[in-house]
């Protein structure tokens, strides 16, 4: 899936439950293969009156808000409202990096592997306090 992220505007690629190809939406929600496009901006009303969202796999961004290199979305999307830098940055390297890939896990797609960058980073720690008599 591409870079598209919670809060970006996207143009249906396709039709999708009753909503007409190129319909614009705010995506609510990030899975593995769909995306969930709110009503907001659908314009798309049910029988009932009630607004409409859509699970959509083929989308086309629109306009991202998500500064990818000054707050990536992965980093601050911790249910504690802290972003990861202003905890690691008062760590040394490898803890500081162990830290950030296990607070990432599963925020961009693959747990295992950030959690297994997370376990190189730890063990390269060990092997340093191993240098110094400290393990």
């Amino acid at each position: 899936m591409s870079k598209i992220k919670v809060g970006d505007i996207v143009r249906l690629a396709e039709s999708y439950g009753g909503v007409p190809k190129n319909s614009v939406g705010t995506v609510a929600e990030v899975f593995p293969h769909a995306y969930k496009i709110d009503h907001d901006l659908l314009d798309v009303e049910m029988e009932d009156g009630t607004e409409l969202s859509v699970y959509a796999h083929r989308v086309i961004l629109e306009k991202s808000d998500v500064d990818v290199v000054n707050n990536p979305s992965h980093y601050t999307q911790h249910p504690s409202g802290v972003e990861c830098i202003q905890i690691t940055e008062h760590m040394n390297f490898n803890l500081g990096n162990a830290l950030k890939y296990i607070w990432r896990a599963d925020l961009k797609n693959d747990a295992i592997e950030d959690l297994k960058k997370a376990e190189f980073y730890i063990k390269r720690e060990l092997k340093r306090l191993d240098k110094q008599g400290k393990v």
